[in-house]
């Protein structure tokens, strides 16, 4: 979860100690507000105001970062590439099925969608957080060709809900899809 930590350079806490907290949470951001003291944030408002909105704007781009690079690897047809987005034992639940776990699950699961759809393609709709995860909705087309296809095309929409580890890797990823539509439509229906 990105945080920043903000004192004023004249705080009683002082500012060596806050960024010593900062230090205990991986990938925080410190910042000091010069001149201002411990009501650092009503006393200077604006300044508070514009380190938070370019804070924020940082975590976003991040974020947005990760979300194009998690596109690119699935319609890149290589389910490493999908696999090098998660943390060593991140996990991808689909549908509250059983996780895939580690580099190799996440592999086999995304192998799983690439081989039974080779022309695949994955549109990021967005992104929205959501408490502790980010949200990253997606919808899904493809002709199901692969062994044992149907030969129909399908597109479905779905989402993640990741929690991402300090390093910006999927820790936890919650897939959901409407699993019935998509099945109605590899039956044609």
């Amino acid at each position: 979860v990105p945080t920043l930590f903000v004192t004023g350079e004249l705080d009683e806490a002082r500012p060596s100690t806050v960024e010593g907290f900062a230090k205990l949470v991986p990938g925080a951001r410190f910042e000091v507000i010069p001149g201002a003291g411990h009501r650092s944030i009503s006393r200077e408002p604006e300044l508070y105001r514009s380190l938070l909105r370019g804070f924020m704007k940082d975590s976003e781009r991040d974020v947005e970062e990760i979300a194009k690079g998690y596109t690119a690897a699935w319609n890149s047809s290589d389910p490493d590439q999908v696999a090098a987005f998660y943390a060593m034992k991140g996990t991808l639940t689909i549908n509250g099925g059983e996780p895939s776990v580690g580099h190799s699950g996440v592999a086999e699961a995304a192998r799983g969608f690439m081989e039974a759809f080779p022309d695949l393609v994955l549109v990021n709709d967005r992104i929205e957080r959501s408490g502790d995860r980010i949200n990253y909705h997606w919808t899904f087309s493809g002709t199901n060709t692969g062994p044992e296809g149907t030969g129909r095309f399908v597109k479905f929409s779905g989402y993640e809900a990741w929690i991402l580890s300090e390093d910006g890797l999927i820790q936890d990823s919650l897939g959901s899809f409407d699993a019935a539509d998509y099945e109605r439509q590899l039956a044609g229906e």
